[in-house]
């Protein structure tokens, strides 16, 4: 396993409504970011069971996801544009969120 695989990856989530401060917390290690009526958690997730918590502890504060994918600066191929572009990377399309899983 080389070591950039083993530090994982960054990934953005975006919620919709104003997450605040004290609930920082929760996401630990993740950068929260108040943008025009959403929060963004950006951060780096080590592997997939990392992700899959980080999505299910917003569904258990009933927060609403609008979109998780990479966050890596490195995501983009040099010769692909960048979004905002004519074309995008298909790499940068979000994922799509999942309903949320039902109550225990």
């Amino acid at each position: 396993m080389d070591s950039d695989r083993a530090r994982g990856r960054r990934y953005r989530l975006v919620l919709r409504g104003e997450m605040g401060e004290p609930f920082a917390f929760l996401f630990e290690g993740m950068r929260l970011e108040l943008l025009a009526g959403t929060t963004v958690l950006t951060g780096r997730v080590i592997d997939q069971a990392h992700l899959v918590g980080l999505i299910q502890r917003t569904q258990e504060l009933g927060l609403e996801l609008v979109s998780v994918g990479s966050a890596d600066e490195g995501a983009h191929d040099p010769h692909t544009p960048r979004p905002g572009g004519n074309e995008r990377d298909p790499r940068d399309r979000p994922l799509p969120v999942l309903p949320p899983f039902p109550p225990r």
